[in-house]
C-alpha cells in the first residue's frame, strides 16, 4: 500500500496540492497581523513584507510567471522566480533537483539574462526610482548579530557593570543613555525579527496544530536555515531584553510615546519576546519529543525482535530467556526514561523567565493586565493542545481514549475519526516488528511535519527504505503548500487503506509511554502548572474575570473551579473544559490579540522606519556614488590633465633640449665664424694677401651705447651685394652683376664660409635649416634649474616675428623659435642669418631693465634689456603673461638711469607714470642732459623700440637749409618750425588737408589730416637701405628687388623736399641721422640704378655745407642741441608725445592721422573673423603708430643757457691752484672723482713714478663774482714716515717699465688701484685706505704693460678692465663693483680665482697702450711696430687703423696712448718724429692726423668726446677738436712738463699732474664746437 501511494504521489503534478484558506486563528488574533504564519486573505499593506531579496523590486518586471505567482501568494516574491513547468517532474528526482533543474533552465533563458542585463542597469542608476518595502537579507542578518554581540560584551563586561542599577535605583547618565538605546532598538527590530520565526500568534498555530514550519513573510526562511537564523535571534533578543528592561532601572516612558505606544509598551514588548521565545523552546521540546519516540519505536521494533530470535534460539537449546528478556527491558527502560524527560511544555528556564518578566515588576504588570492574560491565554492553549497531541497518539496507538476531545467536548476531532475508521483489521495480525516499523513509520509522521532540526536527527536514525521514501513523500506534499493545517492532513502518509484490526503483540515486561496518560499529562504540567497557580495568586483580576456561561468565577471553591490545592492533572482537564476553553477567550484572547496587533503595528512601524532608513541609505548611497562618480570623472580628469602635462612636460623637455642644440649650434657657428673672422682677416694666420674679395661689414644691432646709439659696424660673414635684388636694364648691367656674384663667392670662399669648406660648421648637430628628426640627444638640457614659467609668445625682431617658447627658471631666460611655424618658413635664410636672439639664453643677472610695450596696438609685449647692451622683444597672448614674466624676473624696473625705483611696479607703469616719476624732464631743463639724449628717452618710455620697425624712435627734422655753402647754426632762418607738424610747414599742401578733414563723411572710420604716418617700417628701412641688416630687411619686405630708383633714399635735400610737397610723405627723422655717417655711404656696393635724371643711384648726396658725411652728421647733431632746437623743441615734443597727440588740441593743430594709428584704437582679441583681423592688422603695420601719450599738459622749455664764456680765457690763462704731491717724483697718473656719500670733498688720486699714490681732497667753492675756485688739500698720510707705508703699491715695478698713465688705473669709487708692470707677470690691486694687496690677476705669459679701467654705467655693478701685455695678447676682464675684485666667467669658481672674459689677438710684438670704453663696446690696443687694433669687449675685430700724415710718408711705428671717445672716435698718441696725433671715426675712417711741435706725454678726451686735451714736453696744455685735431686754446706754460692730464667730473677745470710733482688746476670752458 505505501507504494501505490508512492507512485500515486510520483504520478500526480508537483503544485497538485489543493490549497485551502486558513480558518481564523483559534486565539481571535486580528488578521492585520504582519507576521502571521499562515497566509490569509489581508492586503500586502497591511502585512510588512520581510525577504531577503534585493532592494530593487524587479520581481515585476520577470514576466508573467512571476506576477501570477506573487498575485496567488500574496506575498512579495523573489527576484529571481522559477517559472511553471507544463511538464511534470521526471519520476525517481526529488523536488530539490527538480526545482535545481528548473532554475538552471530559467538561468539560461532570455528572460533571465534581459532581467540580469536589467538588474545591472538598475545598479548603475544614480538616483532611485522606486524604493520597494523593507526586506531581509543576509547582510541584514550579519548586521543584528554584530550588534547584538556587541552589546551583550558590553553587558556582561565588568567594567561596564555599574551601567545599570538594580531596580528603583537612579541609572547613571551612561547606563540611561543605553537602556535608552536597547529599548528603542527592541522597538524597531524586534517584532521585525520575531516576524522572521512567523510572529507570535504564528509560532503558538505551530505549537498548537503541531505543523511544519509555517509559511511567514519571509521567503527564504521557508529554508531551515534561515527559520533557525531567526528563532536564534529572537532567543537573543528575549535575553537582552530580560537582563537589561526587566532586571535593569525604570524605563523612560519617552521612548514608549515616540513609537506610538501606551504605557507599558516596554514590558509588552518583553513580553512578546518572552513569550515566543518559550513557544520555540517548547517546539523544540517537541522535536526532541518526537526524535526520543521514534528512537523508542526503532528500540522496541529491535527488542521485539531479538526477543522473538532469542526465544526460539533458547527453546532450541532449552535454556531459560530470563537473562536475554532482562537485558532487553533495561535498554528499553533507558529510552523509557529519555522520552519522559522530553515530555514537559515549558522547560524551567522558560518558567523562570515568565516568573522574571511577571513577578519581578508586579505593580506594573497590575496596572496594565494584557501582559498577564495573554500569558494566561498562550499557557492554557498550548496545555490544551499537548494534550489533545497526547490524546491522538494513544488513538493512534492503542484505540480510543477515554474520555472526549477537548475541542468537541468529548468527540474527536474529525481528522481522528477518520485515522480511527482508515485502522484495518490487518495490522493486528502483523508481527510485532512489523508493528514497531508501522509505528516508526507513524511517529515521524505526527505533527504533520519535522523542523529541519528534527529532519536533521531523524536521517541519522532512519534506515529504511520504506520510512525514506514516505519522508520524502510527505515533504513533497508541504512543499507544495504549507497555508493550512487540513491540506497537510489531508495526505498524510496517515491515509491508508482499511486494514484488518490486529491486536499487536505484547511485550511483557514493557509499558508503552503513550499508554499511560496520567503520567504525561502530569510530565507537560510539571512547571506550568505551579506557574498558573502563582499567577491566579498574584493576580487577583485575572481570577475574577475568569467566570461562566452563568456568570459564576472559575477560580475557587465551586464544582468546576480551580482551586488552589488542585493537580497538575486536575488543572490540565479544567482548561481543556468548554466552559474554561470559552471563559479564557472571552478573557484572555482579546489580550493576546492586542498583544499581537501591537506586536504587528510595531513590526510595521519598524519595517516602515528600516525602510525609510533604507531609502535614505539608497538616496545618500546614490549621492554618495553620484559624487563619488563625480570624483571619479574629477580624477580622470585630471589624471588626463595631469598625462597631458606630463606630455607636455615630455615635448617641452624635448623642445628644450632641442631649442638648447640649437642654441648651442647657434653659438658653435657664431664662435666659429668669429674664430674663422680673427683667423682669416688682416694680421690673422689665414689672411690672405692682396686679396681682391669684398669686406662687408653691418651694423651691430645687438649693441647699444649708453645713450642707445647703435654704431658700432662689425663684419659680416654673410653679406653680399645682393645682384640679384637690382634692376637690371641692360646686358652691361647683367655682366656687373654675374661680375659681382663672383667676387662674393670668393670672398666667402676666402672666409671659409662658402658651400665647400662649412664642414667645419655643418659637423655640428642640428644646422641652421635643416630638420630635427632624425637628431639623437644625449646630453642634458641647457635649462638649468627649477622651471618657475613658461608660454608661448611671438619674438618681434626687425625682420622677423616668429613664434616660439619662453621659459624662465630662478637663474636665467631661454627663448627657442618654432622653427616649424609658417612665419620662421616663409622667412628668407639671409634674414635668420641676422638675427641672433632665436635660440638663446639670458641670465637673469645680465638684465637692466624691462618695460611693459605696445604691438599691434595691444599691451600684450614686454621688452628686456640687458648688460651685453642688447633687447630683446616679445610679444604674449595677453597682458596677464607680461604680469606674470615681470614677477618672476629680478626687480630692475626700468633701468637706474632715469631716477626710477628699480622696482617690478616701475615695469608695468604706464609711459606717462613713467614720465612723471622721473627725473629726466627736469634735468633736461637744467641742461644736464643733452637734447639727443632727452629725446630717446622720451622715445623709450612712450614704447618705441628698435626691435620693431613699425614703432622705431622718432626724432624731428630740425634743419630746413639744405642747398647753401654755409650753416650759420645761430640763424633761426635755417631751421625747421617746431611748433607745426610737418604736414603744416607748405601752406598749399597743408590746404589740401584741411579740405580732405573737413570733408570726410565716413561714419565708421573718424576724420584724419593724413593718411600717411610720420614712422613706419618701410620709411625707417627706406632711411637705412645701405646699411646692413636693414638692407636684407627691406627685400624681404618688398619681395627680394630694391625699390624703383627714383623712390629710393638719395639725397637730403631731395627728402626734405619730398616731405614739403609729397601728401603722402610726412615723414620725421630717425636717431642715426645725427650719429651714424656710414648711413649715407654706399659701402656694400648695392646696385640701387639710375635714377629717372639718369644718375647712378650711390651715396647719399649730402647738403653743401657737409663736405662729408661725418661733417654731415656732426653738424646736424650741433644742430639738434643748439639753442634755438633747445628753446623750440617742447613744442614739437607736445605734437608726437604730448598734449597735441590726440583730440581737440591735435584737431586745432591739424595733427590727426588714420585712426588705427592710435593707442587704443582696436582690441584684436576680440575681433573673430580671421579675415578682418589680418586685415586690421595689415592696415596697422602699414599706417605706422603713434606713440604712447606722454602727458596732456603742455610740455615745460628748456631753461636759458648760461653764459658761454664766464672767465676770460686765453693762452695767457694759468692755473687757479697748484698742490705740490711728491716733490720731485713725476706724478705718472691722476683722477678726479665726485664726493661719495661719506664726503663732501671729491677725490684727487695721483700716482707718482715711485708708485706712491695719494688721496688728496677736491672742492670747488663759488666767490662774490660767481667765478668757481678749486680747492686742493694734500693727502696727510703723505706728511709722516707711518704714513708713507699705507701709500705704497707693493714691490717695484719692472725694471724695463717706465711708469706712466698706461700702468696704472683708479676704481671709480676711488677705492682700489690696479697697477701693472710686475715681474711675476701679474697685474694688482691695492685697497686705497690702507695700500693692502687685495687680488693678483694672473693671465698673460709675459710682464702686463698697460692697463685700462671703464665703468659700465648701464649695468652699474661692473667695470671693464683690459690689460696688455709683451706676449702680444689683450685680455678683457670684469671687475665687480659687489665684490670688488676682478671676477670669473665662471661664477663657481672663488678666492682670488679670476679668468677674462675675452682674448683680444692680432699683434705680434708687445702691447703698449690700451683703451677701454664700455659704454659704446670697444677695445683699443696698439703695440710696437704701429699696428693700432679696434677690437669689441667680446673679442671680435672691428678696424685696423694706420694713420698717414702725407700720402707716401711711411706711416707711425711708435704709438704710446690711446683713447676713446663718447661717440666711438678713437684717439691715437704716437712718438713717432715729434709727435703725432690722430682720430678716426666710429666706422675706423681717419678724421684727422697732425704733427705736433712737441712731443705730448699726457692725453684725456672730453666727455662727450668732441674735445681732446694734450698737454707734454713742451709744458703747456692744449685743447683740440676731434674731428678736425685744430687747436681751440692753449693754457699758460707750467713749471715743469706734463705727465699726466683729467678733467674734474663737471668738466669745469682741467687738472696737470707735472714732472715735479705736483698737480695744478686750469679753468676749463669748452669753446665753440665749429
Amino acid at each position: 500500500e505505501e507504494e501505490k501511494e508512492e507512485e500515486e504521489l510520483e504520478t500526480s503534478p508537483a503544485d497538485g496540492v489543493v490549497e485551502e484558506s486558513a480558518s481564523a486563528p483559534v486565539d481571535g488574533a486580528a488578521e492585520e497581523s504582519a507576521s502571521a504564519p499562515v497566509h490569509t486573505e489581508a492586503s500586502p499593506a497591511d502585512t510588512p513584507e520581510v525577504s531577503i531579496s534585493p532592494c530593487e523590486d524587479v520581481e515585476k518586471k520577470t514576466g508573467a510567471h512571476a506576477e501570477e505567482d506573487s498575485s496567488s501568494s500574496g506575498m512579495t516574491s523573489s527576484p529571481l522566480q522559477v517559472p511553471k513547468s507544463d511538464q511534470a517532474p521526471t519520476p525517481n528526482r526529488t523536488v530539490f533537483e527538480e526545482v535545481a533543474r528548473m532554475a538552471t533552465d530559467f538561468s539560461n533563458s532570455p528572460l533571465a539574462q534581459r532581467m540580469s542585463r536589467r538588474n545591472q542597469d538598475l545598479l548603475q542608476e544614480k538616483a532611485v526610482q522606486h524604493m520597494p518595502a523593507f526586506h531581509w537579507c543576509e547582510l541584514h542578518h550579519t548586521i543584528l548579530d554584530i550588534i547584538l554581540s556587541h552589546v551583550e560584551e558590553l553587558y556582561t563586561n565588568d567594567a561596564s557593570s555599574d551601567l545599570l542599577k538594580p531596580s528603583g535605583m537612579p541609572a547613571p547618565k551612561q547606563g540611561q543613555h543605553f537602556l535608552s538605546n536597547i529599548t528603542h532598538l527592541l522597538f524597531v527590530v524586534g517584532d521585525l525579527v520575531l516576524g522572521g520565526c512567523g510572529g507570535l500568534d504564528g509560532v503558538m498555530k505551530k505549537a498548537m496544530f503541531q505543523m511544519a514550519p509555517v509559511a511567514s513573510n519571509l521567503d527564504d526562511l521557508l529554508v531551515s536555515e534561515s527559520m533557525h537564523m531567526g528563532c536564534e535571534f529572537t532567543k537573543r533578543l528575549c535575553s537582552l531584553a530580560v537582563n537589561v528592561i526587566v532586571r535593569g532601572p525604570p524605563v523612560n516612558h519617552s521612548i514608549e510615546s515616540a513609537h506610538g505606544v501606551s504605557a507599558g509598551g516596554t514590558l509588552r514588548q518583553v513580553m512578546r519576546l518572552v513569550l515566543a521565545k518559550s513557544i520555540i523552546s517548547s517546539l523544540e521540546t517537541a522535536d526532541d519529543l518526537k526524535v526520543a519516540e521514534c528512537q523508542f519505536f526503532q528500540h522496541l521494533h529491535e527488542i521485539t525482535a531479538l526477543r522473538e530470535e532469542a526465544g526460539i534460539a533458547m527453546t532450541e537449546l532449552k535454556l531459560s530467556a530470563r537473562p536475554i528478556n532482562k537485558y532487553l527491558m533495561e535498554r528499553l527502560d533507558k529510552r523509557m526514561q529519555q522520552l519522559k524527560a522530553s515530555q514537559s511544555l515549558f522547560s524551567q528556564l522558560d518558567i523562570n523567565l515568565l516568573y522574571v518578566s511577571l513577578f519581578r515588576k508586579l505593580d506594573e504588570h497590575k496596572h496594565g493586565m494584557t501582559t498577564v492574560f495573554s500569558t494566561l491565554y498562550v499557557l492554557a492553549k498550548l496545555l490544551v493542545v499537548q494534550y489533545q497531541r497526547i490524546l491522538d497518539a494513544l488513538e493512534v496507538v492503542g484505540g480510543t481514549p477515554r474520555g472526549g476531545s477537548a475541542f468537541d467536548g468529548g468527540s474527536s476531532p474529525p481528522v481522528f475519526a477518520s485515522h480511527r475508521n482508515r485502522r484495518s483489521s490487518s495490522e493486528t495480525h502483523t508481527p510485532p516488528a512489523a508493528i514497531a516499523a508501522r509505528r516508526l513509520h507513524q511517529a515521524m509522521s505526527l505533527g504533520g511535519g519535522q523542523s529541519p532540526r528534527l529532519k536533521q536527527r531523524l536521517g541519522n536514525s532512519t534506515t529504511s527504505s520504506a520510512m525514506r521514501n514516505s519522508h520524502r513523500n510527505r515533504w513533497r506534499r508541504q512543499s507544495g503548500d504549507l497555508s493550512s493545517v487540513t491540506s497537510i492532513r489531508a495526505v498524510s502518509p496517515l491515509r491508508q487503506a482499511p486494514e484488518t484490526p490486529k491486536k499487536p503483540v505484547p511485550v511483557s515486561g514493557v509499558e508503552s509511554p503513550r499508554r499511560d496518560l496520567t503520567k504525561q499529562v502530569e510530565a507537560i504540567g510539571t512547571f506550568v502548572g505551579p506557574f498558573l497557580n502563582d499567577l491566579f495568586q498574584e493576580f487577583p483580576p485575572v481570577a475574577s474575570q475568569l467566570k461562566s456561561t452563568s456568570g459564576e468565577t472559575l477560580v475557587g471553591q465551586g464544582p468546576g473551579c480551580l482551586k488552589s490545592s488542585s493537580s497538575v492533572v486536575e488543572l490540565v482537564m479544567l482548561l481543556c473544559s468548554q466552559e474554561w476553553q470559552m471563559s479564557i477567550q472571552r478573557s484572555a484572547g482579546s489580550a493576546f490579540n492586542s498583544l499581537v496587533a501591537e506586536g504587528t503595528k510595531l513590526a510595521r512601524q519598524g519595517s516602515t522606519l528600516l525602510t525609510s532608513l533604507a531609502t535614505e541609505a539608497v538616496v545618500q548611497s546614490a549621492c554618495t556614488f553620484t559624487s563619488l562618480k563625480r570624483k571619479h570623472a574629477q580624477l580622470q580628469n585630471e589624471s588626463q590633465f595631469l598625462a597631458n602635462q606630463w606630455q607636455a612636460d615630455e615635448e617641452r623637455t624635448c623642445a628644450e633640449l632641442l631649442a638648447a642644440h640649437r642654441r648651442g649650434h647657434s653659438e658653435a657657428r657664431h664662435i666659429w665664424r668669429k674664430i674663422s673672422g680673427v683667423m682669416s682677416r688682416e694680421f690673422g694666420p689665414w689672411a690672405v694677401s692682396n686679396s681682391s674679395a669684398p669686406s662687408f661689414m653691418r651694423l651691430d644691432t645687438s649693441f647699444e651705447d649708453r645713450l642707445r646709439r647703435r654704431g658700432r659696424f662689425v663684419p659680416n660673414p654673410n653679406g653680399s651685394s645682393h645682384p640679384e635684388a637690382a634692376h637690371c636694364t641692360d646686358t652691361d648691367d647683367e655682366e656687373k652683376i654675374a661680375l659681382a656674384r663672383r667676387l662674393v663667392q670668393q670672398r666667402m670662399e676666402v672666409l671659409g664660409i662658402g658651400d665647400d669648406s662649412d664642414a667645419a660648421v655643418d659637423s655640428l648637430p642640428n644646422g641652421a635649416g635643416e630638420e630635427d628628426e632624425d637628431l639623437e640627444v644625449t646630453s642634458e638640457p641647457e635649462v638649468a634649474g627649477r622651471v618657475v614659467f613658461t608660454t608661448d609668445c611671438y619674438i618681434v625682431t626687425p625682420g622677423l616675428c616668429a613664434p616660439g617658447r619662453l621659459t624662465c627658471t630662478k637663474a636665467a631666460l631661454y627663448f627657442a623659435v618654432d622653427e616649424s611655424s609658417e612665419e620662421y618658413r616663409s622667412c628668407s635664410s639671409e634674414v635668420i642669418s641676422q638675427i641672433d636672439s632665436l635660440h638663446a639664453m639670458w641670465e637673469f643677472s645680465a638684465i637692466t631693465a624691462v618695460y611693459s610695450r605696445r604691438y599691434l596696438q595691444q599691451n600684450t609685449a614686454a621688452e628686456i634689456f640687458f648688460t651685453s647692451r642688447a633687447s630683446v622683444f616679445f610679444n604674449f597672448n595677453s597682458f596677464l603673461s607680461v604680469r606674470r614674466l615681470v614677477s618672476v624676473l629680478p626687480r630692475v624696473g626700468a633701468g637706474t638711469q632715469f631716477g626710477l625705483a628699480p622696482t617690478r611696479a616701475t615695469s608695468l607703469m604706464s609711459p606717462s607714470q613713467l614720465l612723471s616719476r622721473s627725473n629726466m624732464t627736469a634735468r633736461w631743463q637744467r641742461r644736464e642732459v643733452s637734447n639727443f639724449e632727452y629725446l630717446m628717452f622720451l622715445n623709450t618710455i612712450s614704447g618705441r623700440t628698435y626691435n620693431d620697425l613699425n614703432q622705431y624712435p622718432i626724432f624731428p627734422w630740425v634743419l630746413s637749409n639744405y642747398h647753401c655753402k654755409h650753416l650759420d647754426l645761430s640763424d633761426p632762418g635755417n631751421f625747421r618750425d617746431l611748433t607745426q607738424p610737418i604736414g603744416c610747414l607748405n601752406p598749399e599742401r597743408l590746404h589740401k588737408f584741411e579740405e580732405r578733414y573737413e570733408l570726410w563723411e565716413d561714419d565708421t572710420i573718424p576724420a584724419f589730416h593724413y593718411g600717411t604716418h610720420y614712422s613706419t617700417a618701410a620709411f625707417t628701412m627706406s632711411w637705412l637701405i645701405r646699411v646692413e641688416p636693414f638692407t636684407t630687411f627691406f627685400l624681404q619686405l618688398q619681395s627680394g628687388k630694391f625699390d624703383m630708383p627714383g623712390r629710393t633714399f638719395a639725397s637730403m635735400a631731395n627728402a626734405w623736399q619730398n616731405c614739403l610737397e609729397d601728401t603722402s610723405d610726412v615723414k620725421e627723422l630717425i636717431p642715426e641721422l645725427f650719429y651714424l655717417p656710414e648711413m649715407f655711404t654706399n659701402t656694400n656696393k648695392f646696385a640701387f640704378g639710375v635714377d629717372n635724371d639718369g644718375k647712378k643711384v650711390d651715396d647719399v648726396a649730402l647738403p653743401l655745407w657737409a663736405s662729408s658725411r661725418e661733417e654731415f652728421v656732426r653738424l646736424h647733431a650741433q644742430a639738434l642741441e643748439s639753442e634755438y632746437v633747445s628753446a623750440h623743441l617742447h613744442h614739437w615734443i607736445d605734437l608726437i608725445f604730448g598734449f597735441k597727440q590726440r583730440g581737440a588740441e591735435a584737431v586745432k593743430a591739424r595733427n590727426t592721422f588714420y585712426y588705427l594709428t592710435y593707442e587704443g584704437s582696436v582690441k584684436l582679441d576680440q575681433i573673430e573673423d580671421p579675415i578682418s583681423k589680418k586685415a586690421i592688422i595689415q592696415q596697422i603695420q602699414n599706417f605706422g603708430q603713434t606713440p604712447a601719450q606722454l602727458g596732456k599738459e603742455p610740455h615745460p622749455a628748456r631753461n636759458a643757457p648760461r653764459p658761454l664764456y664766464p672767465l676770460p680765457l686765453d693762452s695767457n690763462t694759468v692755473a687757479v691752484a697748484a698742490l705740490p704731491v711728491t716733490p720731485d717724483v713725476p706724478i705718472a697718473f691722476i683722477m678726479t672723482h665726485s664726493p661719495s656719500p661719506f664726503s663732501s670733498h671729491g677725490a684727487l688720486t695721483t700716482i707718482s713714478c715711485n708708485q706712491t699714490f695719494a688721496m688728496n681732497k677736491w672742492s670747488v667753492s663759488t666767490n662774490t663774482q660767481s667765478i668757481p675756485e678749486p680747492h686742493l688739500e694734500a693727502d696727510p698720510e703723505l706728511g709722516t714716515k707711518s704714513g708713507l707705508r699705507y701709500r705704497r703699491l707693493g714691490e717695484p715695478l719692472d725694471q724695463s717699465i717706465t711708469p706712466s698713465s698706461n700702468c696704472f688705473a683708479v676704481t671709480e669709487d676711488n677705492r682700489h688701484v690696479i697697477a701693472a708692470g710686475y715681474w711675476d707677470y701679474s697685474f694688482k690691486c691695492f685697497a686705497t685706505d690702507s695700500s693692502r694687496l687685495v687680488q693678483s690677476v694672473f693671465g698673460h705669459r709675459d710682464l702686463v704693460t698697460c692697463v685700462a679701467y671703464s665703468p659700465d654705467t648701464v649695468a652699474g655693478n661692473r667695470a671693464v678692465v683690459v690689460s696688455g701685455s709683451r706676449d702680444a695678447t689683450v685680455l678683457v676682464w670684469y671687475w665687480s663693483t659687489s665684490l670688488q675684485r676682478i671676477v670669473s666667467t665662471d661664477q663657481d669658481l672663488g678666492g682670488d680665482s679670476a679668468s677674462p672674459q675675452a682674448i683680444l689677438t692680432g699683434h705680434e710684438l708687445s702691447i703698449t697702450c690700451v683703451a677701454v670704453n664700455s659704454d659704446v663696446g670697444k677695445v683699443v690696443s696698439c703695440s710696437h711696430g704701429g699696428r693700432c687694433l679696434v677690437h669689441t669687449t667680446s673679442g671680435e675685430v672691428l678696424h685696423s687703423l694706420r694713420p698717414t700724415l702725407l700720402r707716401g710718408q711711411a706711416p707711425c711705428v711708435h704709438p704710446h696712448h690711446a683713447k676713446v671717445t663718447a661717440l666711438g672716435q678713437v684717439v691715437l698718441l704716437y712718438a713717432d718724429k715729434t709727435g703725432v696725433i690722430a682720430s678716426f671715426t666710429n666706422g675706423g675712417k681717419q678724421l684727422a692726423c697732425k704733427l705736433l711741435p712737441e712731443q705730448s706725454l699726457a692725453i684725456t678726451v672730453s666727455q662727450d668726446g668732441q674735445f681732446v686735451i694734450l698737454g707734454g714736453i713742451a709744458r703747456t696744455v692744449e685743447i683740440r677738436r676731434c674731428h678736425d685735431l685744430s687747436v681751440c686754446m692753449t693754457y699758460a706754460r707750467t713749471e715743469s712738463s706734463v705727465r699726466a692730464l683729467a678733467t674734474s667730473t663737471d668738466e669745469r677745470f682741467v687738472l696737470a699732474g707735472l714732472a715735479a710733482g705736483s698737480v695744478v688746476a686750469f679753468p676749463l670752458e669748452w669753446p665753440p664746437t665749429k
